[in-house]
């Protein structure tokens, strides 16, 4: 009787080094799929969210229905959808213990049962980018008007809150936008009992730490520098969403909120709202596409169920 060859065992490790392997020989033979250049990100990213499924999370940020996000859908197979998409969030009732939401993915390229949105993503984060940055310089600059006092005791030739403020901001990349924020704050808050107006509430003084607008030999604040050029930065970038959007009914999907991605704390994503008419149109396009016409239903033969 001849000797049968001893089976190969197959280990876990083999098949994750096989795995490796096969995501590496798509990325290096990429032949013009766009899609495949996300393979080490979404693997980095992949595994990364992964690892931080043990923390259990108890309490997820809650969703507006109509609120636009920006989904790493990472890579898939075929034609479902790859990579970085923004999409429209579904849910009626969004809670902070459900990690998942369905959303309907975005894009720029038209094509039959999708639903044309009413605005560009950039002009609908307008108003959100002002209130964001705007919100954080006043409380910043109000916060230095109290503290003039302190610094002008101690070196009459130090500049003031308003001169701080005009430094700082014109230390950006953007010195336009540095100059009309100056306007603006100035304006909102012209003096002292306006500032201590805006740091009380109920009373009582709000605690406010965010770093100072120069450093003590009058140079800008590293921390108020960094986060004035993200603020550029991120609004600079949602420039290039210009473009006519159109939400893409026919991938709706349901995604974990640890895919959502965002660019700076400036960045008004999951604040950017659609308008109701564009979900009305959404609901009619799910309907078309997945849902029986009613005069369809009720001409099947029915079962007996007796």
């Amino acid at each position: 009787m001849s000797e049968q060859p001893e089976k190969q065992i197959i280990t876990k490790g083999d098949l994750m080094r096989q795995a490796l392997k096969n995501f590496k020989t798509a990325y290096y033979t990429n032949h013009g799929n766009k899609k495949l250049e996300f393979i080490p990100s979404w693997l980095l990213h992949e595994s990364e969210m992964l690892l931080e499924e043990h923390k259990h999370y108890s309490h997820f940020k809650v969703y507006k229905r109509g609120a636009i996000v920006n989904v790493d859908f990472g890579v898939n197979v075929g034609d479902e959808l790859s990579g970085p998409h923004f999409a429209i969030i579904l849910n009626k009732n969004d809670s902070p213990t459900r990690g998942v939401l369905t959303v309907l993915p975005l894009t720029s390229h038209d094509h039959p049962d999708e639903v044309k949105l009413t605005d560009t993503i950039r002009n609908l984060s307008t108003d959100l980018f002002r209130n964001s940055g705007l919100g954080v310089m006043l409380a910043l600059y109000a916060t230095e008007i109290g503290a003039d006092e302190f610094y002008l005791a101690a070196n009459p030739k130090f500049p003031n809150a308003k001169e701080r403020l005009k430094v700082s901001l014109m230390s950006g990349e953007d010195k336009e936008l540095g100059k009309s924020t100056f306007d603006i704050i100035t304006h909102l808050i012209p003096d002292k009992n306006t500032a201590f107006q805006l740091l009380t509430g109920n009373g009582k003084r709000k605690s406010i730490n965010l770093g100072r607008l120069l450093k003590p030999d009058g140079t800008p604040s590293d921390s108020v520098k960094g986060s004035i050029d993200n603020l550029i930065r991120t609004k600079k970038q949602y420039e290039n969403y210009n473009l006519v959007t159109y939400a893409k009914v026919a991938d709706i999907t349901t995604i974990s909120k640890q895919r959502l991605k965002r660019l700076s704390e400036f960045d008004p994503i999951g604040k950017i709202m659609v308008s109701n008419s564009t979900l009305t149109q959404i609901d009619q396009a799910l309907a078309r596409l997945f849902i029986k016409q009613k005069s369809m239903v009720d001409n099947e033969p029915r079962m007996n169920n007796n």
